[in-house]
């Protein structure tokens, strides 16, 4: 993701450089809920990889994944990046495949990007949307792997 940032002034540096930032995050942010939906959708099919329907569904799952890291770290490789957005992309980072998070941990960083997004939402609304809807993606991954942890102990 290339940052095309027209500087004019030292005011508006850190304005423009957010303004990428947040755009970078919720790329991120609609990437990792399209993998959530195609995990969703192998886990649903119950189908498995050997069968050729099942492997098409894995490898969906798996580009959409892979399309998420590579947006991640360009969202990491941006100079400047605001701080509070790196840190909303290193909790994305650590739920990446191949980790298997931790529910507890996922709870965890959810109420943290939540609590981010509370303490900065008069200032700055944008950015604590952005947050909140990082954190809210993180709590729909925990519930998901809830709900196939179940499935699959029936």
């Amino acid at each position: 993701m290339a940052e095309n940032v027209s500087i004019t002034s030292p005011g508006t540096t850190k304005l423009d450089a957010s303004v990428s930032d947040r755009i970078a995050l919720h790329v991120t942010n609609a990437l990792y809920e399209e993998a959530l939906k195609a995990d969703w959708a192998f886990h649903a099919s119950k189908l498995s990889q050997d069968s050729v329907q099942g492997a098409d569904l894995g490898h969906e799952a798996a580009c959409a994944w892979a399309s998420c890291i590579e947006a991640l770290r360009d969202l990491q490789d941006m100079s400047e990046v605001d701080p509070r957005i790196a840190d909303a992309a290193a909790h994305l980072e650590a739920m990446m495949p191949p980790v298997i998070p931790d529910i507890a941990e996922m709870g965890t960083r959810f109420s943290s990007l939540v609590e981010e997004a509370k303490s900065v939402r008069e200032r700055h609304p944008e950015l604590a949307e952005v947050l909140q809807q990082t954190g809210c993606l993180i709590h729909v991954h925990g519930a998901n792997l809830e709900l196939m942890s179940l499935r699959q102990a029936a």
